[in-house]
């Protein structure tokens, strides 16, 4: 990829709030960062799917923009705002 290449991603934005991505999954097929508000605060997680061109928010508790994919890619750990650690289903978002 080249700049002469390159094209904007679509459907970076969810309101206010921009995507920042940190990361690629290990099998390639999303972006993984956090949800940005103006003032830089995190609002939390999102994944871009490079296939689709969707984003799609996670949550809205999030420490930071790390989170890791466990075995499978169906499910990420992150450390939220207050320093819980969280089990989260990238598909149904449910939460341990």
């Amino acid at each position: 990829m080249t700049r002469a290449t390159s094209k904007a991603a679509p459907g970076v934005t969810v309101g206010a709030t921009k995507f920042d991505a940190y990361n690629w999954s290990r099998d390639g097929r999303w972006l993984f960062g956090a949800m940005s508000e103006q003032s830089g605060d995190v609002a939390g997680h999102a994944l871009y799917d490079i296939a689709a061109g969707t984003l799609r928010q996670l949550n809205a508790d999030a420490g930071s923009g790390e989170l890791a994919f466990l075995p499978g890619y169906r499910q990420v750990v992150y450390f939220t705002n207050r320093g819980a650690l969280i089990l989260q289903d990238i598909e149904s978002l449910q939460r341990w």
